[in-house]
């Protein structure tokens, strides 16, 4: 190699991909974090309505967030009534399939909950 050049950079080690255990370790470990976040989240949403309804305030506020109470109502299509009503035929005539993929992780019998969570 000449005096005036310069050697190449060392090339920065890569890391290795984590394991298909690694990620599922890891995504399970989330979706319990998330449950018991979702669970805080629904338990304030319930107190926040119930606080809003006893004071007719369908507009709360707070410091940094304000809500809004929404009532509706909804319908319902009753399956079974249209089937004893039409036949299963004419309504299944007007019924269409999706397909979907879902993924499920649950913790390992041998590993405790709350070692997971910590």
């Amino acid at each position: 190699m000449p005096r005036n050049a310069t050697k190449p950079a060392a090339v920065p080690a890569v890391a290795a991909a984590p394991s298909i255990g690694e990620m599922i370790d890891q995504y399970g470990t989330l979706s319990l974090e998330l449950r018991a976040d979702q669970t805080t989240l629904e338990q304030l949403r319930d107190r926040i309505l119930e606080m809003a309804a006893a004071g007719g305030d369908d507009a709360p506020q707070g410091e940094r967030f304000r809500a809004l109470v929404v009532r509706s109502e909804r319908s319902i299509f009753d399956v079974k009534a249209a089937k004893a009503a039409l036949g299963p035929k004419k309504v299944g005539m007007l019924t269409t399939t999706a397909s979907s993929v879902s993924l499920r992780v649950t913790p390992r019998q041998d590993v405790l909950l709350d070692k997971l969570a910590a």
